[in-house]
């Protein structure tokens, strides 16, 4: 179906991946994930070359959490195939345009081993750094 065929109620910018399948959390997919419209219609969602029929959906969960200390929210939608995670900026409110039942949870970002290791490997550098220019 392609997105002239009804019109767009709601479109923001996004972050999306297909590769989390729990609660957000702060890890490699989200690296590498797609960037791009996220368009809501009456039937489905798009993302990218993603189309969503709503009609597929057997569940759908918003998290409302901080990212350092802005607010966020991060739309799960699971089908029987697949899940995709939807990062929004804060002032993206697509949640209201969405014509099917959801539930909303407040949930703090989880770190991944590789975001962990990512962080460690960036405070190590900054002090090697400053270490060099002391000394």
């Amino acid at each position: 179906m392609s997105s002239n065929s009804k019109s767009t109620l709601y479109k923001c910018w996004c972050k999306a991946t297909n590769r989390e399948i729990g609660e957000p959390r702060y890890s490699y997919n989200w690296l590498f994930s797609r960037r791009a419209w996220f368009k809501v219609f009456s039937d489905r969602i798009e993302c990218g070359h993603w189309c969503i029929p709503f009609s597929d959906v057997t569940e759908v969960v918003v998290f409302h959490t901080r990212q350092m200390l802005l607010p966020a929210t991060v739309l799960r939608v699971r089908t029987r195939v697949h899940t995709y995670q939807f990062g929004f900026n804060p002032w993206a409110n697509p949640i209201k345009y969405i014509s099917i039942t959801y539930r909303e949870e407040q949930v703090g970002l989880k770190y991944s081993v590789f975001s962990i290791a990512l962080r460690v490997g960036v405070v190590l550098c900054i002090l090697y750094w400053l270490w060099t220019k002391i000394n």
